[in-house]
């Protein structure tokens, strides 16, 4: 779910729930046209689809102004990629929690948790949406390998996420967004 709140040069973009086709389509009848200076893009999500995610971090990222994310609580799965639409302003509350794992389709277009020995080509799915994982944090795969299993998930608390560089600085309160 999308809920907005304007101002003359900014926007506050609340992102709740599952992330999905759907979600695109509501942040793009919040923000386009962007006339906007800054958005600060607040998620509290259980995740979703993870390519509807990718396509959302891919229309943030084509929009011409600043954006700080703020994860809210849970940042898991396919809302980990909207989290990415900032470079140098991704923040966190204390108690944020991001979630990685391993995803794949089954032969109706279903997401299903498995791990990688269950699916013949889901290295190769992972690894295409590992590459844009990697490119946005600026993590070298070496170290990523370090830090996660690819076959099972991973749970991150906000510290962790700072020290890995998902999260540019964790914050006590709204006030603390810089962007």
């Amino acid at each position: 779910m999308i809920k907005s709140f304007r101002t003359k040069s900014s926007i506050q973009v609340l992102l709740t729930g599952e992330i999905s086709w759907d979600t695109l389509g509501e942040l793009y009848e919040s923000l386009i046209p962007c006339t906007y200076n800054k958005i600060e893009l607040l998620i509290s999500s259980q995740g979703g689809d993870r390519d509807a995610g990718i396509s959302i971090l891919s229309f943030l990222k084509g929009l011409n102004c600043t954006i700080a994310t703020v994860g809210m609580g849970k940042v898991y799965s396919a809302a980990i990629y909207p989290f990415l639409a900032s470079k140098n302003c991704r923040y966190a509350f204390p108690d944020t929690v991001f979630l990685f794992h391993p995803t794949t389709f089954d032969m109706e277009g279903e997401i299903s948790i498995r791990t990688l020995e269950e699916n013949v080509g889901a290295d190769q799915l992972d690894s295409n949406h590992l590459a844009t994982l990697l490119k946005q944090l600026s993590i070298p795969i070496n170290m990523w390998n370090q830090i996660v299993n690819p076959q099972t998930s991973l749970f991150l608390s906000a510290q962790l996420a700072e020290q890995y560089g998902l999260v540019t600085k964790i914050i006590p309160n709204f006030s603390s967004i810089a962007v």
